[in-house]
């Protein structure tokens, strides 16, 4: 999603600078791995609530949802595209509003 969820590299570089923000340095690997993926999950959904807050019709909705069924991310990288052009604004503001509320700066 956010153009394969832009980048998946992207994601998980700002997953580890919010846990390193968070002070979780000193943590187990295995503490880390096991909140970064909880961490991508939760991201993963304020990405996909993003994107129905701002489909301007039911229809557009409903495709989209038939889309993240089916689990293709090439199709959901183009219906992205085709229906928000602002993505990425959206998605970058979506990722600092999360950051923000994870280490409680807001």
């Amino acid at each position: 999603m956010l153009t394969e969820l832009s980048s998946q590299q992207v994601v998980n570089d700002f997953i580890n600078k919010m846990l390193t923000d968070a002070g979780m340095d000193n943590i187990s690997p295995e503490v880390r791995e096991q909140m970064s993926n909880d961490l991508k999950n939760r991201l993963e959904d304020r990405f996909f609530a993003t994107i129905l807050a701002n489909l301007d019709s039911e229809d557009k909705i409903t495709v989209f949802r038939e889309i993240t069924e089916s689990g293709d991310p090439e199709k959901m990288s183009q219906f992205i595209s085709t229906n928000m052009p602002n993505a990425d604004e959206l998605f970058a503001q979506a990722m600092m509003t999360f950051r923000d509320v994870y280490l409680g700066l807001s």
